[in-house]
C-alpha cells in the first residue's frame, strides 16, 4: 500500500497497478478503496500501450483513433486508442532514429543508415525511399504531400511518395 501511495502524485495509473497487487482483507479494504478512488479522480490512463520490448523512438497519429509507434528494434506497431489493442505492422531494416506522420495516414520510419519507409496501417507493403544518406531528421509539409529528409550532408531531399519523385535541394 505504501508503494501505491508513493506513486499517487506522479502517476495515478501506477497507483492502481500497485493496488491490484495488494491482498484485500478487512484491514486493508478501506485504504485500498480510498487510494483507488483518489487515483481515479486524478485521471488515470485509459489504456497502457504495452507491446514493445525496447525503447520507443517515435510516435505518429495515423487517424483520430489510431497511434503508430516505432522502437529501437525497428518494430512498428499501430494502436487502437479506443481499445488500447495494438498490432505489429512490420519491422524496419534496423534501429529506428525516428518516426513522423506522413501523407494518407501512413507513417514514415527512418534510420541513421539512410533508409526511410512509409508504413501503411492498412497493411499494404511499405514504400521505401531510395537510400539518401544518414537520416537525422524528417518533416512533412503542411499539405502532407511531401516528406523532407535531412542527414549527415548539407543537402535536403524532398520525397513525394505519391509519385516516388525525389528532389535534392
Amino acid at each position: 500500500i505504501s508503494n501505491a501511495r508513493g506513486a499517487l502524485d506522479r502517476d495515478p495509473t501506477a497507483t492502481l497497478a500497485w493496488l491490484a497487487q495488494v491482498p484485500v482483507d478487512a484491514r486493508t479494504r478501506v485504504q485500498v478503496r480510498r487510494q483507488a478512488a483518489d487515483a481515479v479522480a486524478r485521471r488515470v490512463a485509459r489504456h497502457i500501450l504495452a507491446g514493445h520490448s525496447r525503447t520507443v523512438r517515435g510516435l505518429a497519429f495515423v487517424s483520430d483513433t489510431a497511434l503508430a509507434t516505432g522502437d529501437e528494434d525497428g518494430n512498428i506497431r499501430v494502436w487502437d486508442l479506443a481499445t488500447g489493442k495494438g498490432r505489429l505492422l512490420g519491422t524496419h531494416r534496423t534501429f529506428l532514429n525516428g518516426f513522423v506522420g506522413a501523407p494518407d495516414g501512413r507513417v514514415c520510419g527512418f534510420d541513421r543508415l539512410g533508409y526511410a519507409r512509409l508504413w501503411d496501417p492498412g497493411g499494404r507493403p511499405p514504400q521505401e525511399l531510395d537510400r539518401v544518406e544518414r537520416i537525422w531528421a524528417v518533416a512533412v509539409d503542411p499539405q502532407r504531400a511531401r516528406i523532407a529528409v535531412a542527414g549527415a550532408t548539407p543537402r535536403i531531399s524532398l520525397w513525394t511518395p505519391s509519385t516516388g519523385a525525389i528532389e535534392v535541394i
